[in-house]
């Protein structure tokens, strides 16, 4: 598939591509790690109230979740990032999720799978850097560029100046960014973002957009996300209807 086209930069976020030229640089698969399988995500599962749900989405995908209630919006993100217990066939990164184990779950989550849903919450006896340094560290352990990459990623989304603060020195808006930062750091193959606009100013939202397009295009994240947002919504090169607030609806090209 090809990848959504770049998002129009604002001089005022240079450094976010900085970053995205830097990031891209690295080898897109790690050494020593198997190559990874191109789809991301194959569903051909149900609602809670029996309605069919069915897509799929590749590496370098970005997926929009288009109409339904927030309930059901947030159902499908939990059940992507494994959250949840799925109604029928979900394969998520080549895996049954419904035959995993607590302990297969937890490791795809912590190496594999970043998330930012509304109500999540941050470490409060760390920084801004260190929550998301450990999230890095997590995905994987003897990399040793933990805080170098976790700065870039705060870097990329205008967080320099307050990355060393604790989650309670930091305005709601920051907090949410530091949120999205801890999804996006060390490639994550696949991300899953709820509402990523909330709460965000207008260049604070470019800034989130030119995250996320940089994860699937360059190193090729599957990013499944919410949102009401059309410059958000139009970033996504593959879209999920949710027909009549239950879950109707096939995978297709976003229109």
């Amino acid at each position: 598939m090809n990848p959504p086209l770049a998002p129009l930069l604002s001089p005022a976020i240079t450094p976010a591509w900085r970053r995205a030229r830097a990031l891209s640089a690295l080898p897109h698969v790690l050494p020593g790690q198997p190559p990874q399988p191109a789809r991301a995500l194959w569903v051909h599962g149900r609602t809670a109230d029996g309605l069919p749900l069915v897509f799929e989405a590749e590496a370098g995908d970005i997926v929009h979740l288009r109409g339904g209630s927030p309930d059901l919006q947030r159902a499908v993100l939990e059940t992507a990032a494994l959250v949840r217990e799925p109604l029928g066939r979900w394969d998520v990164l080549g895996l049954d999720a419904r035959g995993l184990s607590p302990a297969q779950r937890q490791l795809l989550q912590r190496r594999h799978i970043g998330r930012a849903l509304l109500g999540d919450a941050l470490d409060p006896q760390l920084t801004a850097l260190g929550n998301v340094a450990v999230a890095r560290r997590l995905v994987q352990p003897d990399a040793g560029d933990d805080f170098d990459l976790a700065a870039l990623e705060l870097d990329a989304l205008g967080l320099s100046d307050v990355m060393h603060r604790r989650p309670a020195q930091l305005a709601a808006a920051e907090q949410r960014l530091v949120l999205i930062a801890r999804a996006l750091v060390g490639r994550r193959r696949l991300v899953v973002v709820e509402q990523p606009e909330a709460g965000l100013s207008a260049l604070q939202i470019t800034a989130v957009r030119l995250s996320l397009w940089t994860a699937a295009a360059l190193h090729g994240c599957c990013v499944l996300m919410s949102t009401d947002h059309p410059r958000l919504a139009a970033s996504a090169n593959r879209g999920v209807p949710l027909h009549a607030g239950r879950g109707a609806g096939r995978w297709m090209s976003a229109a």
